[in-house]
């Protein structure tokens, strides 16, 4: 506990220096080896609770202790007993209900493409960017209070990695033991789902729902299933499925609210360290004698009216119409030959990663799903505040901007006009199809990253490459 109090002073320390240096950035070292980036000037407050803040305990579950990175509960929510199915509840509800359809669910109008809350895409509704589900959401914490909540989809993919599982049968009723390397473990009835008015497949399967949000088609949520085998899963955000709580180990939680309306949640527990850097300063990675790292980009800060400032030129480019250079996901220098095999995290193929992976099928799991600095090709090239951006970020770039196909200096491309006035050339630096790389991994596949793409015709964002594949890369900077 006294770990985590220093951990808290440090965090207090670096949000109260928010106000006084502008595009100051908080680096959050976790744990697992991931890394939280958080620009300062898209924080709008940021708040502690822990055990003896929240509300008070109404479960009927003990909190067992796996040796992860939280404790998992004994029995399902609407459970009293481990092999009890528990309640089935739509993703973001609270309430059981006799229908389980898109008509009968509460964030939307009707239909998948009417989302009104947890919606980072136009496609499907009302955008507020919200991916985790806030508390009063959260059918754990409403239910039992506490510390409880529902596992975060990387905590449930930890439960996947770190133990190991048994088909089994408890007082008649089928489900997984879930067995720690510390001895200890719990066991996962098979509920089977809700979908219309029918319960479906009871005692062959049954699915649970995590609090993230799909990334990518928001009409889904993750969730782990469980049946001949187990993993990490999405599913229509309104179907009927169980819940089984998690706590943090001290209970002790900083809430990250952001000016966009979302919310980070983070696990004091799971925090290794914390840096606090300014511009042009060394990222965390960089040497400890506090170097500058000068800005050595040839581009311009073009402001759009966006939560970022988007780069004039490519990275390996010197002015807007230039194609600029081809990089695999997470690799910082071009080469001759882009495959599996001279790809820099794989030992040779798509299921032999070494470093950002998800999921076991595909290699060594690490659970780092945004690329750290010194495999981020923008920063490393560039210097600066300067790196790739996220999908969200080029997500932002599709749907608040206009397009428009046009030809500059002979070279054809994209005029994106921000909602400001102001506008960024991207080349057609791909031919037929144009592709740039985000800094994010495509979290349902380790293989894929997470990028924008175009034609002449059309222009989105997908996941559908691997990663060894040679794209361009437009950088960003925080405002």
């Amino acid at each position: 506990m006294r770990r985590n109090l220093t951990i808290i002073m440090a965090l207090l320390l670096a949000v109260s220096t928010f106000s006084q240096q502008k595009s100051d950035t908080m680096y959050v070292h976790m744990n697992d080896g991931s890394l939280k980036r958080i620009a300062v000037l898209a924080v709008d407050s940021v708040t502690f609770s822990s055990l003896s803040d929240v509300a008070p305990d109404h479960s009927p579950a003990e909190a067992i202790d796996l040796g992860l990175s939280v404790k998992w509960a004994s029995c399902n929510v609407g459970a009293t007993s481990p092999e009890d199915y528990g309640g089935y509840y739509a993703w973001g509800e609270t309430e059981e209900k006799s229908e389980y359809s898109w008509e009968t669910y509460k964030w939307c109008n009707g239909s998948d493409d009417t989302l009104t809350k947890y919606c980072t895409d136009s496609n499907y509704g009302t955008v507020d960017n919200k991916t985790v589900l806030a508390s009063e959401d959260d059918v754990a914490h409403v239910k039992w209070g506490g510390a409880w909540r529902m596992p975060t989809r990387g905590e449930q993919q930890e439960l996947v990695d770190k133990c190991s599982w048994s088909w089994t049968e408890i007082n008649g009723v089928n489900g997984y033991k879930v067995t720690a390397s510390n001895g200890n473990s719990i066991f996962l009835p098979a509920a089977g789902y809700r979908y219309g008015t029918k319960v479906g497949n009871i005692g062959s399967d049954g699915s649970y729902w995590s609090a993230s949000l799909r990334d990518y088609e928001n009409n889904g949520a993750s969730n782990l299933d469980i049946y001949t085998f187990y993993h990490t899963n999405y599913m229509f955000r309104f179907y009927g499925f169980s819940v089984r709580p998690v706590q943090s180990p001290q209970s002790d939680t900083m809430y990250i609210h952001q000016m966009d309306g979302t919310l980070q949640r983070i696990a004091i527990a799971m925090v290794d360290s914390v840096t606090f850097v300014s511009p042009s300063v060394d990222t965390p990675d960089t040497p400890s004698d506090s170097t500058s790292v000068p800005d050595r980009s040839h581009a311009e800060a073009i402001d759009l009216g966006l939560s970022v400032k988007w780069a004039s030129c490519n990275v390996g480019a010197t002015s807007p119409e230039e194609y600029g250079g081809y990089y695999a996901w997470g690799e910082t220098e071009e080469k001759s030959d882009y495959d599996w095999e001279t790809y820099k995290w794989c030992n040779g193929s798509y299921d032999t990663f070494t470093k950002y992976c998800t999921d076991s099928n595909y290699g060594t799991v690490d659970n780092k799903t945004v690329l750290e600095p010194e495999d981020d090709v923008a920063h490393v090239k560039w210097g600066g505040d300067w790196r790739m951006p996220t999908i969200k970020e080029q997500q932002e770039l599709l749907y608040k901007c206009s397009w428009t196909w046009t030809v500059i200096n002979g070279v054809n491309g994209y005029k994106v006009t921000g909602p400001n006035g102001n506008s960024i050339f991207l080349p057609a630096a791909g031919g037929h199809i144009s592709v740039y790389w985000s800094a994010s991994l495509d979290n349902g596949y380790s293989g894929g990253a997470c990028n924008l793409y175009f034609t002449s015709d059309i222009h989105d964002w997908s996941y559908d490459f691997g990663r060894f594949s040679g794209f361009s890369v437009r950088p960003v900077c925080d405002k």
